[in-house]
């Protein structure tokens, strides 16, 4: 009766390893005196879930007659583990519960039933409930990554991805350095993301290559790594 919690996702099911982009929503009851304690905590250990922001979006919604306020968090869960599970998510709060003062009729002063009830809630005890609102649980199927025709060199990053490459300069003499650049951008889990660099080779020096990330989102569901390898020719 004071309110509910919803975990949207896009679908019920996932790969290991892959980032899907999901909103925790919280309802409470308008005219409920409700505080919370504190953010929406995931209930499932076959998932991770990016940190959620301490300002959710707010707005309102009538739901069967019934005004709610609303609280958005958007967010991105990651899959660890292969399995059929149930996932769903809570958060604490603390609700004030008032009862009415059983007040003798003869005492009111104006013989009114309006004054009987305001006098009645005005006069009543509060009592303060801390609660755990629950969202449904939501039954989802995590599958392993497919092993055929997986590279070698394969380090987990599950997404959608475009790579684009340019060297500077693009022409040079023995010994003199030459810059690699590596831009990779897309959707997925950008932590496992490695540059796919060039080794060290009779034909190359090489250094080992430095790596920024650039969210395109709060969640770091989408954005941009941008890899550095400077190399050394060795031969004409």
């Amino acid at each position: 009766s004071f309110g509910f919690l919803r975990l949207v996702t896009p679908r019920n099911e996932f790969y290991v390893g892959e980032m899907v982009p999901v909103e925790l929503k919280a309802y409470f009851r308008a005219g409920v005196e409700l505080r919370v304690d504190g953010l929406p905590k995931l209930n499932s250990d076959a998932f991770t879930m990016n940190k959620l922001g301490d300002q959710p979006v707010s707005s309102q919604q009538v739901i069967n007659g019934v005004r709610y306020a609303v609280y958005t968090w958007p967010t991105v869960i990651t899959a660890v583990k292969a399995g059929d599970y149930a996932m769903s998510v809570e958060i604490p709060t603390t609700v004030t519960v008032r009862q009415q003062a059983q007040r003798p009729r003869s005492r009111n002063p104006f013989g009114d039933d309006f004054f009987d009830d305001v006098f009645s809630s005005f006069f009543g005890a509060a009592t303060q409930k801390q609660i755990a609102l629950n969202s449904e649980p939501n039954a989802v199927k995590i599958l392993s990554l497919p092993t055929e025709n997986r590279p070698a060199s394969f380090t987990g990053a599950v997404g959608q991805f475009d790579l684009a490459a340019e060297t500077t300069p693009t022409q040079t003499a023995a010994g003199d350095p030459v810059t690699l650049k590596l831009k990779i951008s897309g959707t997925g889990n950008f932590d496992r993301v490695a540059a796919p660099a060039v080794e060290k080779s009779d034909a190359w020096k090489t250094y080992k290559p430095s790596a920024k990330f650039e969210p395109g989102d709060s969640a770091g569901y989408s954005g941009t790594k941008n890899f550095e390898q400077a190399l050394v020719p060795t031969q004409v």
